[in-house]
């Protein structure tokens, strides 16, 4: 019996209007599949690649109902729409990858606690309900400390970043508004993200570890490459990402971040569950990216392990840099330019001159 859930001319739902969202409704055309997309935006981009748009907000259960029943499959390519909502939307169609990842990760609690629960080293935190507490908790944590809202997806988001005792009453004002989270802030020397993708049975295939870090202009730069020098943090972060992945019930992509600090000691940083914009640097230099993994995960049908064939770079940019850009078209055939993504995605064979080379284009 063929149990693939997708298959030419089946209809796939995204929720998600954003670049990882456009992304998955590109890869799911060009495999024959039909695509709706649910926003909440009226004037949307991601419209011109849709067959369909269904525009609401992600708490309307009529919306979600309606957008649901035009669908086979859906799923999700952010991780800011309430689980409840999704369990809602699970009673009209399938959605693979299921709601049990996204309500962890939404409260910085549960992801603390799941990530205490495998053992696994995240940043020390305490939970916070009043500046009573906070007291208490920058005492046992340290500084400099982070106050972030417990939950993720709330009207609140302002986190603030407590560098001596004397600032913790600059955060009165924060108080009444729910429960917070105290973080130790970390200085991450260095940062990585391991994307992997996992089927209906459990398997995992995962893509090259990626290093990343911010440039002075505020843009990304991110590598895949072989880090020989770390292969012992390699191994590591790939064994962890076997254990979450053992102990989640999920089907698709996700994304662990992971940071080490001054003492080479390993944090997990955060679960992602969907694809990623640092995956992008995938559409280049491998066999597979990581949305046609995804669906294929969706599609109940075989992950094909990954093969790299060469070292690639993504830079971002910014608006600013725009003339800059356009003088590497000349200079540097094999950069290729993608402005939907405001990245360049360089092929290498040397990191360290490529990384040089931004500084003599301006980037």
């Amino acid at each position: 019996m063929n149990t693939n859930l997708l298959n030419p001319g089946a209809t796939l739902g995204v929720i998600g209007d954003n670049l990882n969202g456009c992304q998955i409704l590109k890869e799911a055309k060009s495999l024959g599949l039909k695509v709706g997309v649910l926003t909440t935006l009226s004037e949307s981009k991601i419209k011109q690649y849709a067959d369909f748009i269904v525009v609401g907000s992600f708490n309307d259960r009529s919306v979600l109902k309606d957008f649901a029943e035009h669908c086979d499959v859906v799923t999700y390519a952010t991780d800011s729409i309430d689980f409840a909502s999704l369990k809602y939307m699970a009673q009209f169609t399938k959605i693979p990858q299921g709601t049990d990842l996204l309500e962890i990760v939404q409260d910085r609690a549960l992801e603390h606690a799941f990530f205490d629960q495998l053992n696994v080293n995240s940043a020390p935190y305490m939970t916070v309900v009043g500046i009573d507490d906070l007291y208490q908790a920058s005492d046992s944590i340290g500084y400099p400390a982070v106050l972030k809202p417990i939950l993720k997806t709330g009207i609140q988001q302002q986190e603030f970043k407590i560098g001596t005792k004397n600032e913790i009453d600059l955060t009165k004002p924060l108080f009444g508004h729910g429960t917070f989270i105290l973080e130790s802030d970390i200085n991450y020397l260095h940062k990585f993200s391991v994307i992997a993708t996992r089927d209906q049975n459990g398997k995992l295939v995962q893509f090259p570890a990626l290093k990343y870090h911010d440039a002075e202009n505020g843009t990304k730069v991110v590598i895949n490459s072989e880090f020989t020098d770390m292969k012992d943090a390699l191994a590591e972060m790939k064994r962890i990402t076997n254990k979450v992945a053992k102990n989640i019930n999920y089907v698709g992509t996700f994304e662990l971040s992971f940071g080490f600090d001054k003492n080479e000691t390993l944090y997990v940083c955060g679960i992602r569950p969907t694809t990623t914009s640092f995956g992008f640097i995938f559409n280049l230099g491998m066999n597979i990216n990581q949305y046609r993994e995804h669906l294929r995960a969706l599609s109940n049908l075989p992950l094909p392990e990954v093969q790299k064939y060469t070292d690639v770079i993504l830079k971002s940019f910014i608006p600013e840099q725009l003339p800059a850009i356009l003088k590497t078209r000349a200079s540097e055939p094999d950069w290729q330019l993608n402005f939907e993504h405001q990245c360049i995605l360089i092929p290498t064979d040397t990191v360290i001159k490529t990384e040089a080379s931004f500084n003599q284009y301006n980037l």
